[in-house]
């Protein structure tokens, strides 16, 4: 087994040129025991090209490499191989601020993070926003990569908005391949925040809330390495206290009592998968990306003990599941769905729920060019709880439109993305263009009502040993219909990330 780091730039790269020496002095390169600590075969093992494909893409996952490759070379005795591991290092420091101006809210933004701190995998950040809606969040974080030199982890972060403090802290040995056969974790949380309530992007309403809670989660899979399942369980503890809400609809608001509660659950867990795939050109430019084909099922079915005051302590029925699937039924041809789901039953029946759906198309015409499409529906009841509110606008999916324009219990959002790399190669960084329309629908009732239409087009900048698998997204978008309360005109964005990107089969990510 042999393994060979590389700085960001190579000598032959970096030569005499002032930046590229630069980038490297300010870079600590990987330690081979990092990597040595992620591979999950021992010498004398049998292997196959299967086996280096996948910590090959384990690598590549944890997000501190430009480039990977694992190898099996025949070694000098006749039936034998060494496993070799290449990897090139990208540039882990981040430091900048700047404004931004997005669906006519603009901010400031500062932040500092390293992501590979002495060479180690760990990472330590610091961040801060502010908006001139009167928002701000500032966030201290460190993670862990090899808690002790093991395959666990920890994170631990601070937080201060304007709302209050912020703390959380949590252990977890993830499952590290395909073959391993446990995970468990365990945190605690403690936060001040406030629900906001917005009509024609003002917030007319917040709910200030003091929440803590702790978790634990253990999981265990047999099968084998592309066909897995197993059962577990899981634990959640929870300690709300609500203050009064304010703004001009406070009065009106829906706040229940402090209110404390008790999730044991059983949980089910299985995955199936078809195979993997690599794609270039799909979100990033020059950066590997790896895409599992497969089938997801996950389920947690127990109940809630839960108490308020005024109200009687109720034993009350829930579950919550996610399924996915990707699948590439033609050559180029990615689609992927996936449902999460959440239902709660009172002495009443049904109190709570929410779900959220996501379809997706992606069409890789080539290695420089791909069309995706993208549909998301989210939707959610509360009768207990504070209630659901979901917006849509520019940081919601519909660009062209002011942030947080609409708000309902339903939401639609579907884009469709033509996005090209135009070969262009500036120094470390590519020039990438993309063309996109978005719709989006809300409501407060099962008619969606009318969709509400923006487009437009814009740059992408990206740069594997820089930036990873990081774009910077610049984009100029117009608002196809006159909305009550939407500025209009043609709005100018600078945004870290795609709008949207190729989930496949995992989890739908949070919306705001």
């Amino acid at each position: 087994m042999r393994v060979e780091t590389q700085d960001v730039f190579r000598p032959e790269e970096a030569g005499e040129r002032f930046v590229p020496r630069l980038v490297n002095s300010l870079h600590a390169l990987t330690r081979k025991e990092t990597v040595m600590r992620e591979v999950f075969v021992q010498p004398g093992e049998l292997v196959d090209v299967t086996h280096a494909a996948e910590l090959e893409r384990n690598l590549r996952a944890l997000g501190i490499f430009a480039e990977v490759e694992v190898r099996l070379v025949p070694a000098t005795t006749e039936g034998e191989a060494d496993l070799v591991v290449r990897t090139r290092d990208r540039l882990t420091l981040a430091a900048g601020g700047g404004a931004s101006y997005v669906g006519g809210t603009s901010g400031l933004n500062a932040n500092v993070a390293e992501s590979n701190l002495f060479g180690l995998g760990d990472r330590a950040a610091l961040s801060f926003r502010s908006s001139d809606d009167g928002e701000f969040r500032g966030v201290a974080s460190w993670q862990d990569l090899h808690l002790f030199d093991t395959w666990m982890r920890s994170t631990m972060r601070l937080s201060r908005t304007d709302e209050g403090d912020g703390i959380g802290v949590e252990v977890d040995r993830p499952f590290k391949h395909l073959r391993d056969p446990r995970s468990w974790r365990v945190g605690a949380a403690y936060d001040e925040v406030a629900q906001g309530y917005y009509f024609l992007g003002d917030e007319i309403a917040s709910a200030p809330y003091r929440r803590g809670g702790i978790e634990a989660e253990v999981g265990h899979l047999h099968g084998d390495r592309f066909a897995r399942s197993g059962f577990g369980a899981m634990a959640r503890a929870v300690d709300i206290d609500y203050a009064t809400a304010t703004g001009a609809f406070g009065p009106s608001l829906r706040v229940p009592g402090d209110t404390q509660s008790v999730f044991v659950a059983a949980t089910f867990r299985g995955r199936w998968i078809d195979s993997f795939r690599t794609a270039t050109a799909m979100d990033t430019l020059g950066f590997v990306q790896d895409i599992a084909l497969a089938q997801e099922v996950e389920i947690a079915a127990g109940g809630y003990v839960r108490s308020e005051d005024s109200r009687d302590t109720e034993v009350q029925p829930a579950v919550e599941s996610h399924l996915g699937l990707a699948a590439e039924p033609i050559a180029g041809l990615l689609c992927g769905v996936a449902t999460d789901g959440a239902l709660r039953w009172g002495d009443d029946g049904l109190v709570g729920w929410r779900a959220a759906m996501r379809a997706q198309v992606a069409l890789c015409w080539s290695d420089a060019h791909a069309l995706l499409t993208s549909a998301r529906f989210d939707a959610g009841d509360e009768q207990q709880d504070l209630p659901i509110q979901f917006t849509l606008g520019a940081d919601s999916g519909l660009r062209g439109y002011d942030s947080r324009l609409f708000a309902g219990d339903r939401r639609l959002v579907a884009s469709a993305e033509e996005r090209w790399d135009t070969g262009i190669e500036l120094w470390a960084f590519r020039i990438g263009l993309a063309a996109f329309v978005d719709a989006g629908w809300m409501s407060t009732s099962r008619d969606l009502g009318r969709p509400w239409i923006g487009t437009g087009g814009g740059l992408r900048i990206g740069s594997a040993p820089l930036f990873g698998s990081t774009v910077l997204r610049m984009d100029f978008s117009t608002a196809l219909d006159d909305a009550e309360g939407n500025q209009g005109g043609l709005e100018f964005s600078v945004v870290v990330g795609q709008a949207f990107t190729f989930g496949g089969a995992s989890r739908i990510a949070p919306l705001r």
